[in-house]
């Protein structure tokens, strides 16, 4: 149920089907949403994950390499390209839903590939990447005050974060209004079993560039001109985006529909998840890409890309330089 979902080539797919692409904030897998989160995505469409640069199973940044608006282009390009099949990404919906950071990459992806994207969800996002009023702002600082002190001293305190349970809960506490309501419940505790696996997986050597390099990246400008439907979700309660931050987002995008959930923070579609899921219920049916949900089974999905043709992953990142080119 985690990592990269590919749907099997093998199956007959009806083309309407939404595809559902998940796009998790930093240092944090698709496992950390909790099982029953994952199981409503499913109802809307087939899911999948996809990661940030420099984030597992993605390879760190290289050598002079930064998290910028060309490597997201290239890294979300070239996963959808050696994930999907040409006539899934060019013949089906495809809904692209970010989580903080994720958000903001999904946004920004978005705005430069509208003619393969329906419609965007937005949890947690903002129109940049800098951050306030939470554990990431601190690190962003050190690097860029600190010099390589700042970026070693990023890379060490993440490192800590994502191998250790105990310490990553406190970062976790965070992110939840109720935490400790959230983290003893059952579900979540038994996500937590393939969550901090997950986590040791991440290479964090890079994670002080990648704070960094995010403090310049800027959507905004891009944002004014994306013309697809987005539904902007956040909780009321939530520490890492203050809501300022999240109408500032509203105000920028051109067709936004945005939802505060009460008594939720960063994570709000883990702590009120059939709330949440009502109002992305909702929004799918405003899209108009909502008729699949419960109507339908899912199609099955599985971990690995490796049955997928060569000449597929060819024709597709043929098509894929295309796009790149025209920027739309």
């Amino acid at each position: 149920m985690n990592g990269i979902r590919t749907i099997s080539p093998e199956l007959e797919l009806n083309m309407q089907k939404p595809l559902i692409v998940l796009l998790p904030g930093l240092f944090m897998p698709v496992s950390s949403w909790s099982r029953e989160t994952l199981r409503n995505l499913r109802q809307f469409g087939d899911c999948v994950t996809l990661s940030l640069p420099g984030h597992y199973p993605q390879p760190a940044l290289q050598e002079g390499q930064h998290y910028d608006k060309a490597l997201v282009l290239e890294s979300i390009d070239r996963q959808l390209a050696e994930h999907l099949e040409p006539e899934q990404l060019a013949s089906r919906p495809v809904v692209l839903f970010g989580h903080s950071t994720g958000a903001l990459t999904a946004l920004y992806y978005a705005s430069q590939r509208q003619s393969i994207i329906s419609a965007v969800i937005s949890i947690g996002g903002t129109v940049d990447g800098r951050e306030e009023e939470n554990v990431y702002y601190w690190n962003q600082l050190g690097t860029r005050y600190l010099g390589k002190f700042g970026l070693l001293l990023t890379n060490f305190s993440t490192s800590i974060g994502t191998r250790y349970a105990s310490t990553h809960r406190l970062v976790m506490k965070a992110a939840f209004h109720n935490p400790d309501k959230v983290l003893a419940d059952d579900d979540f505790e038994t996500a937590m079993a393939d969550y901090i696996p997950d986590l040791k997986k991440f290479d964090t050597s890079t994670a002080g560039r990648i704070l960094r390099d995010l403090y310049h990246f800027d959507a905004k400008a891009e944002l004014k001109r994306l013309h697809r439907p987005v539904w902007v979700c956040a909780g009321e309660e939530d520490d890492f985006v203050p809501e300022r931050r999240t109408r500032q987002l509203v105000e920028t995008l051109p067709d936004a529909t945005l939802d505060l959930i009460p008594d939720t923070g960063h994570l709000p579609f883990v702590e009120e998840t059939q709330r949440f899921f009502r109002l992305m219920r909702v929004f799918m049916q405003q899209a108009g890409l909502a008729e699949w949900a419960e109507s339908q089974p899912s199609l099955s999905v599985k971990e690995s890309a490796g049955s997928m043709a060569s000449r597929d992953r060819a024709a597709l990142r043929s098509r894929t330089r295309k796009f790149s080119a025209s920027g739309s």
